[in-house]
């Protein structure tokens, strides 16, 4: 390894983490609302957020942590009555929660006697206990969405963030085995240590465009070398993986042999779970495509085989130099490496470093950060505050946001493209097509520096050529649709001149009267007979079955007109307005910020809440 000062003093990243950022699309837009709710319904997801309101909706799976924390509550209450001899008062007071417990328990201690008094504080130590483990467990599983709610509050607009343009998702994440380990080693063939679990997370956006973030923690003590690899999503660096039965039953079946592997012991997060060894190592991309396909076939779109991965790396400790100046003098070589990734830098020509290595853009000293089209990395030098997921996402969502602008426009003029093909659906094209360009015109960010980075990425990536050709593309998609409606309403005008000279003709009472008469003389037998008869059945009954025939010929013309003039104008899509999954009863976990000179200190702890009288559930779940 090339590093400058002296010997034997390696660049070494002793703790990050990678966000692999998969951008990809629908084949048209989407309800977000209803896939979020069938995300969570098939328990591949496992919280919902809207950029609406605080809320973090949980899976339907919930509903039984839900009913048992219920039950916790309701013994916990009964406990305490009875250690302060008010066990009559507290059954008077929860009608319903003793009814529960006398139904539930009442036939199965019947003859027996009350536990001790020792017995019954272990009881209510163990009822708290249990309590205490429920909430913190669906606390854990609202975090991400929270966190990322929290932060989106800060840096997109408010209009943007109103309009509910996405959902965002937590899903059940992986167990991964990387074939590189702590300090750089291989893994052996038998070694099982060092699993990694990669959390999941998705964005679906209105307008069909997606974003799918695996986060992984990367080994200890990485170097150079070692990092290199792992920094490309499609690096053959897994040699095995664990995946939720969920995830997998979205699957094609020709991938079947691919994920051969046998069932996990214990259940995890309430579902089953594979453990998959590869002949052959495969990468974090691999894992996409069993994600992206189980996300469509529950989903139920169908989505476009193109996709973007986009890397993000946050080095979040640094041991082998005590400052920024000293890791610059020793290591500037290295660092220039892990930046320009694939390319080897040595053989680069010095006027083309500044070209392959992007500049730092960070505003403080503590940081470094490097972005261009290709990747990201974030470096906290030494006496930095600790970094974590919630600083991450100061750098993350705005990549998320360039990704996203730049995926659309891109799918948008992907999709113009295919309208000017096919003719249908024009009027839904450029509805898209519109909103799209709105989008683009109007950055979802509000900090004119993070606006600074995406318009540079966005340059970078030549949106501008998508830009003008959508804009081209869509002057003469606009033309089709004129030609459309004009031969539309060339149609209709000859449609309602048949109708019109139809209803001249025969809509008349004394024309009725007359064709009925003349139906009455045709002979009853063969084919004409046959036609005739239900206009016989009317002649016979008079001027009654006159007016009859009229009423029915009027109102048949009335429908005839009325289904033509609606069909232009139904909805191809119905959006679901409910809330996806269900609303966990105790609320959304709370997001507390704290200043980075206070982590630590006991300024920085949690407040604790105590309820007015120990042992008593909470009203909500009364």
């Amino acid at each position: 390894m090339s590093s400058e000062g002296p010997a034997n003093h390696a660049m070494v990243f002793d703790a990050g983490t990678i966000y692999f950022i998969y951008s990809f699309s629908a084949t048209r837009p989407l309800d977000v609302n209803r896939v979020a709710d069938r995300l969570l319904s098939s328990e591949i997801a496992e919280t919902s957020a809207s950029p609406v309101n605080e809320e973090v909706r949980v899976a339907q799976r919930f509903r039984s942590l839900e009913q048992l924390l219920k039950l916790n509550y309701a013994l916990t209450g009964a406990n305490e009555a009875i250690l302060r001899g008010r066990l009559l008062s507290w059954i008077l007071r929860h009608p319903t929660q003793s009814t529960r417990l006398a139904w539930k328990f009442g036939r199965r201690s019947a003859g027996g006697s009350l536990p001790r008094s020792s017995r019954r504080r272990t009881i209510r130590r163990i009822l708290h206990e249990n309590a205490d483990f429920i909430e913190r467990s669906v606390a854990e599983a609202q975090m991400p969405n929270a966190i990322q709610m929290e932060i989106e509050r800060d840096l997109l607009r408010p209009s943007y963030l109103d309009s509910e343009p996405y959902l965002r998702l937590s899903l059940k994440g992986s167990h991964i085995w990387l074939n590189i380990m702590n300090g750089g080693s291989t893994r052996g063939p038998e070694d099982e240590s060092e699993s990694r679990f990669v959390n999941v997370l998705l964005l679906l956006h209105a307008s069909g465009v997606m974003q799918l973030v695996f986060v992984l923690p990367l080994p200890e003590h990485l170097t150079v070398e070692a990092y290199r690899d792992l920094c490309f999503g499609v690096s053959p660096d897994i040699s095995a993986v664990k995946v939720a039965e969920p995830v997998l039953s979205g699957v094609p079946h020709n991938w079947r042999r691919r994920l051969a592997g046998s069932w996990d012991g214990e259940m995890e997060a309430g579902t089953r779970w594979r453990k998959i060894d590869f002949p052959e190592p495969d990468s974090i991309t691999g894992l996409f495509d069993v994600y992206r396909s189980a996300i469509a076939k529950a989903g139920r779109f169908e989505e476009v085989g193109e996709f973007i991965c986009y890397p993000a790396t946050f080095i979040d400790e640094l041991s082998c130099c005590s400052s920024k100046d000293e890791f610059m003098t020793r290591h500037r070589q290295d660092l220039n490496r892990v930046l320009a990734r694939s390319l080897d830098i040595r053989r680069a020509r010095e006027n083309a470093v500044s070209a392959i290595v992007p500049e730092d853009t960070s505003l403080m000293r503590d940081t470094s950060f490097f972005a261009n089209m290709a990747s990201a990395l974030e470096i906290r030098w030494p006496g930095a505050p600790p970094g974590e997921f919630a600083k991450h996402l100061q750098r993350l969502i705005v990549l998320e946001a360039a990704l996203l602008q730049y995926w659309q426009i891109r799918t948008l003029a992907q999709r113009i493209n295919g309208a000017l093909i096919k003719s249908r659906d024009i009027r839904s094209i450029q509805r898209e097509a519109i909103f799209g360009l709105q989008e683009y015109r109007y950055s979802s960010v509000t900090y004119g520096t993070a606006i600074d980075m995406i318009d540079a990425l966005l340059s970078e990536w030549k949106v501008d050529k998508y830009y003008n050709h959508a804009l081209e593309s869509l002057d003469q998609l606009q033309q089709l649709a004129a030609s459309d409606e004009s031969n539309r309403s060339s149609r209709r005008a000859n449609f309602l001149a048949t109708l019109a000279l139809i209803a001249t003709i025969f809509m008349g009472l004394p024309a009725v009267k007359d064709t009925l008469d003349i139906a009455k003389e045709v002979p009853q037998q063969g084919a004409s007979g046959a036609l005739a008869r239900p206009f016989r059945y009317l002649a016979e009954r008079g001027d009654q079955g006159t007016w009859i025939g009229y009423v029915i010929l009027l109102l048949a013309v009335i429908v005839a007109i009325s289904i033509f003039g609606l069909s232009n104008h139904l909805p191809h899509i119905r959006w679901r307005r409910k809330p996806p999954g269900r609303s966990w009863p105790l609320g959304t976990v709370r997001i507390t910020r704290i200043p980075d000179d206070l982590i630590g200190t006991e300024e920085s702890a949690p407040p604790q809440t105590v309820s007015a009288e120990e042992g008593e559930p909470p009203s909500v779940l009364g």
